[in-house]
């Protein structure tokens, strides 16, 4: 799974949840395929792993959610998806950081106005 994420293959994601792949299945540093699918701006394979039950409240090692990720990373597209589905703009990763702080440090400033204009 984790390599169909990163390579953004629907197909491939789609074959292996049809035949009972773990969506939520973790790498030893805790990411998975829908953060690695947040990380690298792939909306078409977050949505599809989120229609699949994808929880949008898991965490990777750093306790960096799927919005952190998307925006940290300049991943606007994903961000707008994650908001519309309700996830919290204000959580913030084991060091302190929020979604929001990681867009902003890194100078991605369309994902600060889409933060900002979700709530965050």
């Amino acid at each position: 799974m984790y390599a169909a994420a990163r390579g953004s293959n629907n197909k491939v994601i789609s074959a292996l949840i049809k035949h009972g792949a773990s969506i939520d299945k973790r790498r030893p540093n805790g990411t998975n395929a829908l953060l690695i699918a947040c990380e690298n701006g792939y909306e078409r394979i977050v949505n599809l792993l989120v229609k699949n039950g994808a929880s949008l409240k898991q965490r990777d090692e750093a306790g960096n959610t799927p919005l952190i990720i998307a925006a940290a990373n300049n991943r606007a597209n994903v961000v707008v998806f994650l908001a519309k589905r309700g996830v919290s703009m204000d959580l913030a990763n084991n060091y302190g950081w929020s979604a929001l702080r990681n867009a902003a440090s890194e100078g991605h400033a369309d994902v600060v106005a889409v933060l900002l204009e979700k709530g965050a």
